[in-house]
């Protein structure tokens, strides 16, 4: 009867112990991605122009989150994280280019070029920092 007690209270405890350790990363996580989410907003409503201007502290902040954080520095969590953002500012270039128009050819040539240039401006800077 001890050796049946005694293994289902190291079964319970490891149960309590990965149920403590999967709650702490949850809050670590969250209050990491709260510090992202206002680098982040820029990325959604801006244009690649001003989104110029908020690469340098979301890459900061990344950073620090992966310096920091005990649960989100891992190399899985971080790829996720660039490939959201990078998704995020593709899907942005593209409609920045396809502003007013359905297809890219529409526009006066000098417009079109304009527009690809700064996202290929806002690349630059990204791969930069």
């Amino acid at each position: 009867l001890f050796v049946v007690w005694s293994k289902i209270i190291k079964h319970k405890k490891t149960l309590d112990d990965r149920s403590t350790d999967t709650a702490n990363e949850a809050k670590d996580n969250v209050k990491y991605l709260y510090t992202l989410m206002k680098f982040c907003k820029p990325l959604k409503r801006c244009s690649p122009v001003e989104m110029l201007d908020c690469i340098p502290g979301l890459i900061n902040a990344i950073r620090m989150i992966n310096s920091i954080s005990r649960y989100y520095n891992t190399s899985e969590r971080m790829t996720s994280l660039f490939v959201k953002v990078t998704n995020q500012m593709v899907s942005a270039c593209k409609n920045y280019i396809l502003k007013d128009v359905s297809k890219v050819w529409e526009l006066p040539r000098d417009q079109a070029l304009q527009r690809i240039g700064d996202c290929l401006h806002l690349n630059t800077e990204y791969q930069a920092c």
